[in-house]
């Protein structure tokens, strides 16, 4: 099942590699490094920017913001496309751990931390394969909704990109977010899932080679962060991507008055969501309760 799982991921890297290598790239990525990839101060939908780099200009219909659009909605199908193999190849590699039994908790046997590790394992690649989703979902949804409106009549913009960051931060933030995001959980639940040892049926040999894939994919997931830093635009590192989503969010679904419907209906789920997050990994009932569940097997 494991050679199974290296075989999916190196099917996957191929595709990804001919998607990206044929993929039409908006023009407006391909400028001088002092237009393109000036940082400036961070700004969303909710706040108008204030940066003195870059000179507003009104821009008639029909003129720069037209191609910035169609640039914009260029780059949000390109990466729903990519986004859509890895949720495939997730979803794979989950049904295959739960059909060999690999992730199975053995109650009685396995050390304390086999057991969070299998958890952790299913929960990662859960959390992979929901990310991919949210992602193929708001790239579809901003497609249709930059392909549905008249442009912005007054941009500071000089890139699509800078137009996306100026006039729909959020869905920039969660469409690129959500897609590296569930791709590194994807990537570590594979190398979690070698590190944990197999006490019956696994041989010194099999272990030494379970010990080489998951350091390897931990060293990749090292360098595709240490890649992704140091082709940031628009933020210092991805620690700050991630707090300005996090300020972008809470403005947007939070800082209301009077709340908005849908962020009070996700509030039980959410609250549920965490308590029994704490449930299972820390065992809050410490195996009481109920009666056991079986396991399904498949």
């Amino acid at each position: 099942m494991r050679t199974l799982s290296s075989i999916t991921l190196l099917a996957l890297a191929l595709s990804l590699a001919v998607s990206i290598g044929t993929a039409k790239e908006p023009r407006s990525l391909h400028v001088p490094r002092s237009a393109s990839l000036h940082k400036t101060p961070k700004h969303s939908r909710f706040h108008p920017a204030t940066s003195s780099s870059i000179t507003a200009v009104s821009v008639p219909r029909g003129g720069g913001a037209d191609q910035f659009v169609d640039q914009a909605y260029d780059w949000a199908t390109n990466l729903g496309a990519p986004a859509a193999l890895v949720a495939g190849a997730v979803i794979a590699t989950l049904y295959e751990n739960m059909s060999s039994g690999s992730l199975d908790v053995m109650e009685k046997t396995d050390p304390a931390w086999v057991k969070v590790a299998k958890k952790a394992t299913r929960l990662l690649l859960l959390s992979a394969f929901i990310l991919q989703i949210v992602c193929i979902f708001c790239t579809t949804i901003l497609g249709t909704h930059l392909l549905s409106h008249e442009p912005v009549s007054a941009t500071k913009a000089a890139t699509a990109m800078q137009y996306l960051r100026e006039q729909f931060e959020f869905e920039y933030l969660t469409s690129r977010i959500a897609f590296l995001q569930g791709l590194v959980f994807w990537l570590s639940a594979i190398a979690l899932e070698h590190a944990i040892p197999h006490f019956t049926d696994e041989s010194p040999a099999r272990r030494n080679v379970d010990i080489l894939i998951a350091s390897s994919l931990a060293t990749l997931i090292i360098a595709m962060m240490s890649f992704y830093n140091g082709h940031m635009n628009f933020y210092d590192n991805y620690y700050e991507m991630l707090v300005r989503f996090g300020q972008v969010t809470w403005t947007r679904y939070c800082a209301q008055w009077p709340p908005r419907v849908m962020t009070v209906l996700a509030l039980p789920t959410l609250a549920t969501s965490i308590v029994y997050f704490f449930k299972v990994f820390l065992d809050l009932n410490g195996g009481k309760g109920g009666p056991a569940l079986k396991t399904r097997t498949m």
